[in-house]
């Protein structure tokens, strides 16, 4: 579900604390989407961007920049957002960055992972898009609801009740829940991109349930 409103509604994907595996089948997943669905002529070219959980030096930025990555967005270290600082982490990030000045592909390569349909198609200069975060705060509201044709019992138990009450216009209740969190981010888009994925990986069940994914004004 992710990946589908990522081909259908977004201009972007963000990967946040992943690795080169999950990356790689978080695109091939794109990719298959792409093939299989209509992408609206007016979406831009679906922008990839990645904080990886590994070790940073130059071998792991190229071979994100292989998968089709555009951009890998650098924190100290994931658990950072979370309160804990890690000044070790810190200290490597920021001495790759000051090593590395030069860009680590040249115009022109071929990029044997290119993507279809308006996703990368050429091997950029990757290193001209890794960023010291600025992370900001999101609020964040999710509402989860059963998937139409799954039985809901607390919906049909409040929907009998309610006419006992003199309610006799309802119909069609469904019961579900209310997730809010707050994430950092470097942005709108990736902020909801990464409350998406938690979604699909954690916050609900995609067989049986909707999740609708605001962010809110901080």
């Amino acid at each position: 579900a992710t990946f589908r409103r990522t081909v259908l509604q977004a201009d972007g994907w963000y990967g946040f604390a992943t690795t080169l595996a999950s990356t790689a089948n978080a695109l091939e997943a794109i990719r298959q989407n792409l093939e299989a669905l209509d992408r609206p002529a007016d979406r831009a070219r679906i922008q990839v961007s990645v904080t990886p959980s590994e070790p940073v030096n130059r071998d792991l930025v190229r071979r994100y920049a292989d998968l089709g990555v555009d951009r890998l967005i650098l924190v100290r270290d994931f658990r950072d957002t979370a309160g804990g600082p890690h000044p070790e982490r810190a200290t490597a990030v920021l001495s790759f960055l000051a090593a590395t000045p030069t860009p680590l592909a040249r115009n022109g390569d071929s990029n044997p992972r290119s993507l279809r349909h308006g996703l990368r198609t050429n091997y950029r200069r990757i290193i001209h898009r890794v960023d010291w975060a600025k992370l900001m705060h999101f609020e964040v509201r999710i509402e989860v609801s059963p998937r139409d044709g799954i039985a809901n019992p607390e919906g049909s138990t409040i929907e009998r009740a309610l006419p006992a009450l003199g309610f006799e216009m309802t119909g069609n209740v469904r019961v579900g829940k209310v997730i809010r969190l707050q994430v950092e981010a470097d942005s709108v888009d990736e902020a909801q991109s990464l409350v998406e994925d938690m979604c699909n990986r954690f916050l609900t069940n995609p067989v049986i349930e909707d999740a609708l994914v605001e962010v809110l004004a901080t």
